[in-house]
């Protein structure tokens, strides 16, 4: 009959031991479904400070990092400015979920330079590689805006590993170094953008929010065969460039842990489930009841009428992540093709030769235009009060004629007549003469006028 040798026994308890491992560890990470429960210590959100201190308990910034009530500003929009954030005790969670929100704002198209996630085995200080020292030994999960290569490859986030030994800032082959990455438009956001980091089973992931508070993350890499060990410590840091700048801010950092052990079960006291049913079941009150009954009816109807306050196509709308998602990437290659284009046409430029002598002689060239304008207006008044002058001479020789003719009636006889008619026909010619000599005396004044200012305007362009 077969017996089993020592080593073969061995070799079973061991597959089974296996076996039972693999069981028990998930097969996928699921971050939405995984069972998680919160850190009180090793997290920060508003109201950060607490019984007026200024300092956040269980954190110690370094830098330029700015505390606010309601961020934390790594880095404001100052070139070659460097902050971090890191948790005071290491983690000792094997298995961890990282969730914060954050916020990076600046005026130009690309941003200087960028924030980075740091699960690192000792805190760092401030150095070159996005705010916080090289040759670190973890993890690091960059958020890049600085754009190495001039390629227009931002914002980008990638994973990168380092066992303490490989300088790793300002290298320009972090596309093909890094673990995995992707492409996030999440500068100058209308809301904070919500970062989820989640580790388990050897697996790290990574998901991001852009849009809706934390509510609709969108995978951006995973990667598997990591070894990150409880002990390590979690940090935040952001640097900006010589050059560009931008306002990096922290709102929220929470820890969880993941896939915790169930707690262990209270030893009962002797005779104590006696004790407990001589106690009998809690009962309440009818008037307490209806009380009760009366202020959730009252939380209901306050419920509703906030609903209804709000717009009925917003609350009917049904946010397709994915597709916000395509059409951001739609609308970045767009802005990569006009950019593009703009560069092949080039800007409108001032020509070489334009000089301050040419901007004075145009600036000679308009004083003289508007002097002209208003001598032509004061010419054209004249010649209308000339006119005016005219007919009125005109008016006044045949009211006189009338009253001579009406007198040389009475007075003389048929001689004297003539004689009158052949003055009154004098005085007329006299008056029109006059007032046409006048009417082309003012518009010859005009015309020449005209014609120096033309003359003039030619000569200063």
């Amino acid at each position: 009959m077969w017996k089993p040798s020592g080593s073969f026994l061995c070799a079973i308890s061991l597959l089974a031991h296996c076996i039972a491992v693999h069981a028990e560890s998930p097969a996928t990470l699921d971050p939405d479904n995984a069972r998680t429960r919160y850190d009180y210590r090793q997290v920060f959100k508003k109201p950060f400070f607490m019984y007026e201190e200024t300092k956040i308990p269980y954190f110690e910034e370094i830098g330029h990092t700015i505390l606010t009530p309601d961020y934390v500003r790594l880095t404001a929009s100052v070139p070659d400015n460097s902050g971090a954030i890191w948790t005071k005790a290491p983690n000792p969670h094997k298995e961890w979920q990282v969730e914060f929100s954050f916020s990076v704002y600046g005026r130009g198209y690309m941003g200087g330079e960028g924030l980075a996630f740091w699960y690192t085995k000792d805190k760092m200080p401030i150095g070159p590689m996005y705010g916080s020292g090289d040759k670190w030994n973890g993890l690091a999960v960059v958020f890049d805006t600085g754009d190495q290569q001039e390629n227009r490859y931002t914002p980008y986030i990638y994973g990168q590993m380092n066992t303490g030994s490989e300088e790793m800032a300002h290298r320009r082959d972090y596309l093909t170094t890094s673990m995995a990455g992707c492409f996030r438009d999440y500068r100058n956001t209308p809301a904070p953008v919500w970062a989820r980091i989640t580790y388990a089973n050897q697996t790290l992931r990574v998901d991001i929010d852009i849009r809706q508070h934390g509510e609709a993350y969108l995978e951006c890499f995973t990667h598997k065969g990591i070894d990150l060990p409880s002990g390590y410590h979690f940090g935040l840091s952001a640097a900006t460039e010589a050059h560009l700048s931008d306002d990096h801010d922290i709102m929220t950092f929470a820890v969880s842990e993941l896939n915790p052990q169930p707690p262990k079960q209270h030893i009962e006291r002797p005779r104590e489930a006696e004790h407990v049913k001589k106690e009998g079941e809690f009962h309440i009150n009818e008037d307490v009841r209806a009380l009760i009954q009366r202020i959730e009816h009252k939380v209901d109807q306050a419920r509703e009428q906030a609903v209804q306050r709000e717009d009925p196509s917003f609350l009917d709308q049904a946010l397709d992540p994915h597709a916000i998602e395509k059409l951001e990437g739609n609308q970045f290659h767009i802005i990569e093709a006009l950019n593009i284009i703009q560069q092949q046409l080039g800007e409108s430029k001032t020509p070489h030769d334009y000089t301050a002598k040419d901007n004075e002689k145009n600036s000679g060239s308009r004083d003289v235009d508007s002097k002209l304008d208003v001598i032509i207006t004061r010419l054209g008044v004249l010649s209308n009060d000339i006119k005016g002058l005219s007919d009125h001479t005109s008016k006044t020789s045949d009211t006189l004629s009338q009253l001579q003719a009406k007198k040389a009636g009475r007075d003389q006889v048929a001689p004297a007549q003539g004689q009158a008619a052949s003055g009154s026909t004098s005085s007329h010619l006299t008056a029109g003469a006059v007032g046409f000599a006048l009417g082309g005396f003012s518009a010859w004044i005009v015309s020449l006028l005209r014609r120096v200012g033309e003359e003039k305007t030619k000569k200063f362009y």
